[in-house]
């Protein structure tokens, strides 16, 4: 009875209880129990398990709290069910535990962005972001599972800005995709803006320039500034119907310029997180098979990985900038570039339609192309070199800089330099593997 499961729950102060049913577990928490007593008019139910809510969401005893962290992130919820190997319950996992154990403040940003009514409400919300970022990486947390969390926040934030800004009436007849770092889940603090509506065939929508420029514009505020290369919805290459974006397809493949080869990297790594999202899914493989039909084309795409030296000297020096970055590495460049590129393009002539680099390393492993220990040797590298511009750029900020790519090694104790040096030794391994496999030697 509802009644004694209350008493049960007052008892040990318990803000949720488990229902175990003959099909499995359900989960009564505060809210049931609130929409329950608003309801109850309407519902009569007797049984708690006639307010459950099931299937539940879960973990399993051994779980990451971090990865913990991120399903709750992602699923909305407050509380966690986990359970032993044998399939017996344990106990309830409450985010306001993890957050308190992280010192971020991860459920607030994203209860703030499922609540907000007005862009300002939005605005405010994803202004605590950087703050969580500092915490976890002060943590010692993994940056690219800090990367994850921010980008299922920054998820909520666009599914957010899309019912607030686009028009009801579109919802179902395009799709917003983000195009980059951001398409790939790797960005962390904000960088500029990559953005794009697909509509379905033949609607072009009235007002579409003061929409977009409205979209562009909220995130700017939030602190996505505009992209250099225009490579936003505001621009009517990145607002067309699905049509328009074959052709332009067509376009990127029958004329490989360095502009049309970037376009279909950055459109390779995008995902859509909101509205008709089949669109975009469509499309991406639309552009798998033009590529799969003229596999010399992954030759020039792959070219753009040679464009930028080592930052690694023949006798394991660094190679740093001079004049107003003396002493200083661009790891963008030099380090993270290629192995996304590289990556990128591998995957692209292998059909991985994954977008994440690690999870796209770890595919190129599973299909055989890349042994476990490079990958592992490949994954390693990565983290080291994004870890240690996300503390330059921390720091950056902390100093009132706007952060960027650049790590000082001045401010490097030997133990950080040794790691940085073996990541670009196995970037540069890597580099000669995909010149050797697309011989780019043979490409002008």
């Amino acid at each position: 009875p509802i009644k004694e499961a209350l008493l049960k729950m007052e008892k040990i102060n318990a803000s949720s209880i488990i229902v175990k049913n003959n099909d499995g577990y359900g989960i009564v928490t505060d809210t049931n129990l609130r929409h329950y007593i608003l309801q109850q008019s309407n519902e009569n139910h007797k049984n708690i398990g006639g307010i459950q809510t099931k299937p539940i969401i879960w973990a399993k005893n051994g779980e990451l709290l971090f990865n913990v962290l991120l399903m709750m992130t992602k699923k909305s919820i407050k509380h966690l069910p986990v359970f032993d190997e044998d399939g017996s319950i344990i106990g309830v996992l409450e985010m306001i535990n993890l957050v308190s154990f992280f010192a971020n403040q991860t459920h607030l940003i994203t209860a703030q962005m499922e609540n907000a009514t007005t862009i300002q409400e939005v605005v405010l919300a994803a202004s605590r972001v950087d703050v969580m970022i500092g915490a976890l990486h002060a943590k010692g947390v993994k940056s690219r599972y800090i990367a994850k969390l921010v980008s299922e926040i920054n998820k909520k934030m666009y599914t957010k800005l899309f019912k607030l800004i686009i028009p009801p009436s579109w919802h179902e007849r395009c799709a917003l995709v983000l195009l980059g770092s951001e398409g790939r889940g790797e960005q962390i603090l904000r960088t500029d803006q990559d953005n794009a509506l697909i509509f379905e065939p033949n609607f072009k929508p009235e007002g579409i320039q003061e929409i977009a420029l409205e979209f562009v514009e909220t995130l700017d505020k939030i602190g996505f500034p505009r992209c250099e290369g225009n490579v936003m919805v505001i621009n009517p290459k990145w607002h067309q119907d699905i049509i328009g974006y074959k052709a332009m397809i067509d376009e990127w493949i029958e004329n490989p310029t360095q502009e049309n080869l970037m376009d279909a990297a950055i459109f390779f790594d995008s995902s859509a997180v909101a509205g008709a999202q089949l669109l975009h899914s469509s499309l991406r493989d639309y552009l798998l098979k033009k590529v799969q039909n003229s596999p010399l084309i992954l030759c020039h795409f792959a070219k753009p990985i040679e464009s930028f030296d080592s930052a690694l000297g023949i006798f394991s020096q660094f190679v740093t900038e001079g004049s107003a970055h003396k002493n200083e590495i661009d790891i963008k460049k030099t380090a993270l570039f290629p192995v996304v590129h590289g990556v990128r393009s591998l995957s692209l002539e292998k059909g991985i339609m994954v977008t994440n680099t690690y999870e796209r390393i770890k595919e190129l492993n599973n299909s055989g192309f890349m042994s476990r220990e490079d990958a592992h040797g490949m994954i390693e590298a990565l983290e080291v070199v994004s870890t240690l511009r996300l503390h330059s750029q921390i720091a950056q900020q902390h100093n009132a800089k706007i952060p960027n790519n650049y790590v000082s090694i001045d401010t490097l104790g030997k133990m950080e330099r040794d790691l940085l040096k073996e990541a670009l030794k196995s970037i540069e391994r890597f580099k000669k593997v995909v010149h050797y496999h697309f011989k780019l030697s043979m490409v002008g």
